[in-house]
């Protein structure tokens, strides 16, 4: 046997080496990839495809303003109404109570989550109790939250109570907003026949 000398193991030291790098290049690495784009450039872009009907587009921008922000409750309602135009109520609920917790006084949020209800037809207690918050909130959702409410009357008989507060949504409707007087317009005509609905 011959002796090693005292510096002998520098020939192999670049084999294990290489042996040691080719190894770790085999080995499956998880890449910590960071996402460029905030939280609300993502929902910029998610409103953007969604106005062009790009709705799986939207979804994923919607779903990765979340990831981005799990505590921004614009990102859940976001997600939440394109959940409810899809019909998805499961999401949109879960979305909206996500958008409440966070922030417990979002009137548009406890609105949406009111309608989730009417739509599923579940729930008419608590959709009460939701719309008539988001009512004394006041502010822009106002009028939406009458609506809702009103929804909610007609769909319990509560006839000339709804027809109160579709007039008054009515006298609070922004005048450009079409869609808003659309809404108002369907739901008068779907109050029972025979009940006067007075003209504002």
């Amino acid at each position: 046997m011959i002796p090693l000398k005292r510096n002998s193991w520098f020939p192999i030291y670049p084999w294990v080496l290489a042996f040691a790098l080719g190894c770790s290049a085999l080995s499956p690495r998880r890449a910590r990839v960071t996402d460029p784009l905030t939280a609300e450039q993502h929902r910029e872009l998610g409103v953007s495809y969604e106005s062009q009907g790009l709705t799986a587009l939207a979804i994923e921008q919607f779903d990765a303003a979340i990831r981005g922000d799990r505590r921004d409750p614009p990102g859940w309602m976001a997600r939440g109404n394109i959940a409810f135009t899809s019909r998805d109520f499961k999401k949109a609920e879960s979305c909206f109570r996500r958008a409440l917790r966070l922030d417990p006084d979002n009137a548009v949020a406890a609105n949406n989550l009111a309608m989730v209800y009417l739509e599923r037809g579940d729930r008419y207690k608590l959709a009460e109790q939701l719309a008539r918050k988001a009512i004394d909130r006041g502010g822009a959702v106002r009028p939406y939250a009458l609506e809702t409410l009103a929804r909610l009357y007609t769909i319990e008989g509560r006839f000339p109570e709804a027809t109160l507060l579709l007039d008054e949504a009515e006298s609070l409707a922004a005048p450009g907003d079409e869609p808003l007087r659309q809404q108002l317009a369907r739901s008068r005509a779907a109050l029972a026949p025979g009940v006067s609905i007075p003209t504002p």
